[in-house]
């Protein structure tokens, strides 16, 4: 294959990027983070109705509530609690703060979510990990 040709010219392209990826890694984190707040914005407005595990999460914060912390007998359509304390913590937290109003609650996750993808972001540059690797834990 000819280095001028088609793939000469994409492998070209391809380093580039990297490149730029590797010399531009806070301005990559902002657009990671905008984007995944710009597909949450995008669920919230246009998919009111995707709950996803929401009603799951609302039987296992009301079973947490009532003192039930024999995980074996959090149950719902979906099957067991399989969640960690923490994040009954969490959903038990979020629930009263939203009073269970699902579209407030979404908007506080995307929020929390966009922070958690920024610090962990922040994270991988200081350790020269590549900003990338903040991506693992969402794929």
């Amino acid at each position: 294959v000819e280095s001028g040709g088609l793939v000469g010219k994409l492998e070209g392209l391809w380093r580039g990027v990297v490149q730029w990826v590797d010399t531009h890694p806070r301005a990559v984190l902002n657009i990671l983070c905008a984007a995944i707040g710009a597909l949450s914005a995008f669920e919230i407005v246009f998919q009111p109705a995707f709950v996803n595990d929401w009603p799951a999460h609302l039987h296992h914060v009301e079973q947490f509530r009532e003192g039930r912390l024999d995980y074996d007998y959090y149950m719902h359509f979906h099957g067991h609690n399989a969640y960690p304390a923490a994040f009954m913590y969490t959903y038990t937290a979020l629930t009263a703060l939203t009073g269970g109003n699902l579209a407030c609650f979404q908007v506080i996750w995307a929020i929390i979510e966009v922070a958690s993808l920024r610090a962990i972001g922040e994270l991988t540059i200081q350790l020269n990990l590549g900003v990338l690797s903040a991506c693992l834990p969402a794929i």
